[in-house]
């Protein structure tokens, strides 16, 4: 679904629970996590230049869905 677009993040349940969890909230909106894991992307750049928000978004399900 987001093949091509390096910016792209899906809010779905397991970023969601990621980010929530991190966040040490009961819930957030989907374009509040959109926004946080483009924003830790771009600050994950200084250490990490490959790192873009689908990357970011990739490492974060994966993580998840274990």
């Amino acid at each position: 679904m987001l093949a091509g677009d390096e910016q792209g993040v899906k809010p779905d349940r397991h970023l969601l629970r990621f980010v929530t969890t991190a966040l040490g909230r009961a819930s957030i909106t989907d374009d509040a996590c959109v926004r946080i894991v483009r924003e830790s992307a771009q600050l994950l750049q200084e250490d990490h230049p490959w790192m873009t928000p689908l990357r970011l978004d990739y490492s974060i399900w994966k993580f998840e869905r274990t």
